[in-house]
């Protein structure tokens, strides 16, 4: 370049250079001050005065099961749901639900919690669903919380925050299908029903044993396998009364009656 053109490319690189911090600057300020002013998003949607008994938190395939139930026999419930992709989706198929975030209280004011019975508390995440469960109970202690927990672990903690009924989302859905084996096998239908009932109530009991040592391990693993040996001994004690009963009487001769 000839030097008549490199003197003024020379000042504008310098001059641009000088520049860019204070550019920099200012735009950070700017976007700063634009952040502040631009009101919150809503933590939910307009949600309808209706009086609701029931409101389920969570409502993916396990809440809109309950649902359902609770539309057969016209129990009024608002339905709140965080993943907004989910309330589109759910709302497509008919279902009136509502975008809202559970974890902040504004939301569950407006949800109606103060005034309704019954909270089923539907959420997947463990750490989220502990935490609205302790905000509720916290605020609003009059109201019952029915959860789902995911495993023991999260039912422990769920029971923790005083839950007032929880249920395992896999575990009576097994249960059904160990007792449809069981006769699938050639067990008679009540027998299999009475064995996939008594491991229910036994397990159930367990699970509030347990959770008074489930935060020790060593108290925790000893209680398992107790466990394991009283269920088995149930279900000998069980098949023996059933053998005893079924054999026929006898007379004082040694004869069948």
């Amino acid at each position: 370049m000839s030097g008549a053109l490199i003197e003024p490319v020379i000042l504008a690189v310098t001059l641009s250079m000088a520049a860019t911090p204070l550019v920099v600057a200012l735009a950070e300020r700017l976007a700063g001050r634009l952040e502040r002013n631009a009101a919150p998003p809503p933590s939910y949607d307009p949600i309808e005065d209706d009086k609701p008994r029931v409101i389920i938190i969570g409502f993916g395939r396990f809440g809109q099961i309950v649902a359902r139930i609770l539309s057969m026999k016209r129990i009024r419930f608002t339905a709140l749901e965080s993943n907004l992709k989910q309330v589109e989706v759910v709302r497509r198929y008919g279902h009136k639900v509502y975008f809202g975030d559970a974890t902040r209280l504004e939301t569950l004011r407006a949800a109606g919690l103060g005034d309704c019975e019954v909270v089923i508390l539907s959420i997947v995440n463990p750490e989220v669903s502990v935490k609205v469960a302790e905000m509720i109970k916290k605020h609003f202690p009059r109201v019952k919380v029915f959860a789902r927990a995911r495993n023991r672990a999260h039912a422990y903690r769920l029971l923790d925050a005083g839950v007032d009924y929880v249920i395992r989302e896999t575990f009576l859905s097994a249960v059904e299908l160990a007792r449809n084996v069981l006769r699938d096998l050639g067990l008679g239908p009540e027998e299999a029903e009475a064995m996939a009932r008594a491991f229910v109530e036994h397990d159930e009991a367990l699970l509030k044993r347990q959770w008074a040592v489930a935060h020790d391990e060593a108290q925790l693993i000893a209680s398992a396998k107790a466990a394991a040996q009283e269920l088995q001994s149930l279900f000998e004690e069980d098949a023996g009364t059933r053998l005893k009963d079924a054999a026929p009487e006898r007379g004082p001769d040694g004869r069948g009656a």
